[in-house]
């Protein structure tokens, strides 16, 4: 089904075609990040929601979510055919229930921000898997799946860039709640700029007689397949742990609350720069190699977090360029693996994404569920100077839980069978 001999390099105009359909990826990823790790904190400081509650909520959501991501991704390859529809109206969704979050609450706080972060969630949801199907469209080579995914995700990182940038920005002359508001314009005008481009990119496409098939069956008659999705929960979940857990360790621990803006910046800015790296390293020994190198890296930067206290943000900051520069490769080749699995199965493109974004939201839903509940049960007071113990706890559930689950996450990419197909090639 695989083909590892790659199609001829790609031209300026192949280059042209990856930018305009990599550039929805940028309101997405502008999205995504005060989605996960803004907007918890937010509703806690602004609104006085309980840890607990919070903490709970975010679990059912995203539990909730998760389950969803696969019946999206079935129901997308059964309705192929319309897919401008829902992109325009899964965009529209989207555009106004993130900017309702930060607005003033008209009912109980607690209840307003599990509407729209529902509606939200099942927005983005639906964009992103239906995106990621979409760029099986645009390359269908072993490089050239890797380049596609150079390009999105290093158009997403800019995005991620420019949210771990923009508020702290904001709010350095304007109050948090209106920094947002702000914030929730200029992903608006993103969003419409980005489905603007990607729509000319989409190939009008039928459905095909397997996108009948059941998920089960999706999942049977795809070895790769399940390796990958076991691959990817163990792998999602370091990033999960850490993105719930970033501003408690850096305001708590490091007690550098002025420098998480930066830190976030710094992290995203070394992702951006590592893509081509990681693009020609997997081309050279293969996305497998490169990925498990990766991998590696990101353990040991983690390890030395652990070790760090307050007044130490400077070491942090080493620590945020060595892991931001290892989750380039996790954020380019882990998708054009996928992209490779699925190789000539288009009918279950929006599946096969479906079951991964919701592997990711799983991750995160247990990150809520588990790190909250346990920071207040280890005295977490909002807005206060922490013990030495709940830092401790903090920096351990930080740093050296995820580090447990990379290296799980690592043996499995090394005993399966994932691009074992792939030969270096000849220097």
């Amino acid at each position: 089904m695989n083909n590892p001999i790659s199609k001829p390099p790609i031209s300026k105009s192949m280059g042209r075609t990856f930018f305009r359909y990599a550039l929805l990826a940028l309101p997405l990823a502008f999205l995504g990040l005060p989605l996960y790790l803004n907007l918890p904190k937010f509703y806690l400081e602004q609104y006085q929601v309980d840890l607990s509650t919070l903490g709970i909520a975010l679990l059912c959501l995203r539990l909730g979510d998760a389950f969803l991501d696969p019946l999206i991704g079935r129901w997308s390859d059964r309705h192929v055919a319309q897919r401008p529809a829902i992109f325009i109206g899964s965009a529209i969704m989207c555009v106004i229930s993130f900017n309702m979050l930060f607005l003033p609450p008209m009912f109980a706080p607690l209840l307003w921000f599990i509407v729209f972060t529902a509606l939200t969630y099942f927005s983005y949801s639906v964009l992103t898997i239906n995106y990621y199907s979409a760029g099986l469209q645009q390359a269908d080579s072993y490089d050239g799946r890797t380049t596609l995914s150079a390009w999105r995700e290093g158009v997403a990182l800019i995005g991620i860039l420019l949210a771990a940038i923009l508020p702290q920005a904001l709010q350095a002359h304007v109050p948090a709640l209106q920094s947002f508001q702000i914030y929730g314009a200029v992903f608006s005008v993103l969003m419409v700029l980005g489905i603007a481009t990607l729509l000319p990119r989409i190939t009008k496409t039928v459905p095909q007689s397997g996108s009948q098939e059941s998920l089960w069956m999706v999942l049977k008659n795809n070895l790769n397949l399940r390796w990958l999705l076991a691959l990817f929960f163990f792998n999602a979940l370091p990033s999960a742990i850490t993105s719930t857990l970033f501003l408690f360790y850096t305001d708590d621990v490091l007690q550098a609350k002025d420098n998480a803006g930066y830190f976030l910046a710094v992290y995203f800015f070394a992702a951006v720069l590592s893509t081509p790296f990681w693009s020609t390293i997997a081309k050279k020994f293969g996305k497998r190699h490169a990925l498990a190198a990766a991998m590696v890296l990101a353990m040991g930067s983690f390890v030395w977090a652990f070790l760090l206290g307050n007044g130490d943000a400077d070491k942090f900051y080493i620590i945020c360029i060595i892991s931001g520069f290892a989750l380039g490769a996790d954020m380019i080749l882990l998708p054009s693996l996928l992209a490779d699995v699925m190789d000539g199965q288009d009918e279950h493109g929006s599946t096969g994404f479906g079951l991964w974004h919701a592997l990711s939201k799983w991750s995160l839903a247990l990150a809520a569920g588990i790190t909250m509940p346990l920071l207040a049960a280890f005295g977490y007071q909002a807005s206060a100077i922490q013990t030495a113990s709940t830092q401790g706890i903090i920096a351990i559930a930080y740093a050296l839980i995820p580090c447990g689950f990379k290296a799980i996450a690592l043996g499995i990419l090394l005993v399966s069978p994932l691009d074992q197909h792939h030969k270096r090639k000849p220097a």
